[in-house]
């Protein structure tokens, strides 16, 4: 029978060789380790440009809404100015609730953001009111020099002009010629005024093409909220990754108006962009809603 003899210098062997199979295991592991650690990194890094991109792209969309909204401050100077609110205490300058106040979903304005209101008028159907019946808040009244024939039902609402300003009407137009028409209805409180009775004879009639507010949700979505009076038509999303927007309005002493608009994206810090809004008839609602 063959008989084995092991020396010290085959225990020597056997230990570098099981030495540095130890070694290479740990190489592996730690190489293993590494990789997954770089595919991680690589990962959440992809993960957070993404995040960053998707947020500016969203903040360059709200700047294009907010600016095209307040492009017809012009269109409409002899309503209001825009109207801007904390989504702290939603209340019109009159005092009044805002529209938006009663949505308590997450749909609803985020108490950090502001809240932008503004009124669009289409001039096409202005006309002079020939003769009135007013009674407290409901009104009877024959517009004529209109520029075109009114389309019956176009409209949710209509703008009167007394001389101690302007009631915000809803009620039914009926064209009686090319050029003249008949308004019933009634006054209502809300963005335009805070009381509903109509204090004298309406002069002028405009009709209400939009009412609307810009303002950014408790769920991080900019949003556009269609309303007449405290009923809201509409609440539809702009764009996404948003947190917050505050506008500031400065007025100076040569009647230009800035507006101070500060985004902040989800993924980035916020973004500040002037307002100032221009002398312009241009449509612009189509280039940026989607």
């Amino acid at each position: 029978m063959e008989t084995t003899h092991f020396t010290t210098d085959n225990w020597s062997q056997r230990g570098e060789i099981a030495l540095d199979a130890l070694w290479g295991i740990l190489l592996g592991s730690l190489a293993l380790l590494s990789c997954a650690f770089l595919a991680s990194r690589v990962s959440s890094t992809a993960a957070d440009l993404t995040r960053e991109v998707n947020g500016r792209l969203a903040a360059a969309k709200g700047i294009a809404v907010v600016t095209a909204s307040l492009f017809s401050l012009d269109r409409n100077r002899h309503v209001s100015a825009a109207q801007i609110t904390s989504g702290s205490s939603p209340r019109l300058p009159n005092g009044l609730r805002h529209p938006l106040a009663t949505i308590s979903s997450p749909s609803g304005p985020h108490p950090q953001s502001d809240i932008l209101t503004l009124i669009d008028l289409d001039n096409r159907y202005r006309g002079s009111i020939t003769t009135a019946t007013v009674s407290e808040a409901s009104i009877d009244a024959t517009v004529c020099g209109l520029t075109s024939r009114i389309t019956r039902g176009l409209f949710k609402s209509y703008l009167v002009f007394t001389i101690e300003g302007a009631r915000q009407i809803i009620g039914d137009v009926i064209p009686i010629t090319s050029t003249c028409a008949r308004l019933t209805g009634t006054s209502i409180s809300g963005v335009i005024s805070a009381e509903a009775s109509i204090p004298s004879r309406p002069l002028i009639f405009v009709p209400i093409e939009r009412e609307y507010s810009i303002f950014v949700d408790r769920a991080a979505t900019l949003r556009l909220a269609s309303h007449t009076g405290a009923t809201i038509l509409e609440n539809q999303p702009i764009s996404w990754n948003i947190t917050r927007m505050t506008l500031q309005e400065d007025h100076h002493s040569h009647g230009v108006r800035i507006f101070k608009l500060t985004v902040w994206p989800t993924g980035g810090r916020e973004i500040s962009h002037f307002i100032i809004p221009p002398l312009t008839e241009r449509k612009v609602w189509n280039e940026v809603l989607p």
